[in-house]
């Protein structure tokens, strides 16, 4: 994450080209929590024989997840246009997007070992519904679980800090692609990010009774990503609102 002139160079090739590098840089991240959550929980795993569904459909999920938050910068980078005043005010959106999804998946699983712990699944709807009590929540935090709150909220900060400083660094105007190719560009990107973000052929989306392979509900929801896991919460929560 060290901004020098070589990587700039090296890098100036199209407007897709921060993203994929964004995606693997928190795919490895991602991947790296999930085995160290694994291995926290070692015994269980190894009881249900869940290391290959665990890393495999976790790779699924984490591609899905970034298919979906990435979603919108991507489709906006391809179509905004590169005059000068127009790509500053594209540089801005795109870096605080990139941050604010960097510090989302880095909070959600640092936060993860403390939920577990407490309720024996990653965070699910428990999570959000929390947050309407936002008082006594942060009041039970500060009496007992200030130290390891305190270590997360430095750790997120590092992270944003650390992510705002790389992609202002690794951010350029890149070279503009005619106008003429840049529908069919975005409707391949957008062709691709779907696919991504659902996953899977069927009629459904992915959903995560389709990577579940046990009995044990706190191994199932290691192959998903905290993130992931309270999205498809509160995508219950608005449906059963809606009903």
């Amino acid at each position: 994450m060290i901004c020098t002139l070589n990587m700039h160079k090296l890098f100036r090739i199209n407007s897709l080209t921060l993203y994929l590098h964004f995606s693997l840089y928190m795919i490895v991240f991602l991947t790296l929590s999930r085995l160290m959550l694994a291995l926290w929980l070692f015994e269980r795993v190894e009881a249900v024989n869940g290391w290959y569904p665990i890393l495999l459909q976790g790779l699924r999920v984490d591609i899905a997840t970034l298919c979906i938050l990435l979603f919108v910068p991507i489709i906006y980078s391809l179509v905004a246009s590169h005059k000068s005043s127009n790509w500053t005010v594209t540089k801005h959106i795109i870096r605080m997007w990139l941050t604010l999804i960097a510090i989302s998946l880095v909070f959600m699983e640092l936060a993860t070992p403390s939920f577990i712990q407490e309720y024996n699944i990653r965070p699910n709807r428990l999570f959000v519904e929390y947050l309407v009590y936002p008082k006594e929540v942060f009041g039970m935090l500060i009496k007992s679980k200030l130290p390891e709150w305190l270590n997360l909220s430095i750790l997120t900060s590092v992270t944003g800090y650390l992510v705002w400083k790389w992609v202002t660094c690794y951010i350029h105007r890149p070279n503009p692609v005619p106008i003429k190719w840049r529908p069919l560009n975005a409707l391949l990107v957008l062709l691709l990010m779907t696919l991504g973000g659902r996953s899977t052929l069927g009629h459904q989306p992915l959903n995560p009774s389709m990577i579940y392979f046990s009995n044990d509900s706190c191994i199932n929801s290691l192959a998903l990503n905290s993130f992931y896991s309270v999205l498809w919460s509160v995508k219950q929560i608005i449906n059963e609102e809606s009903n």
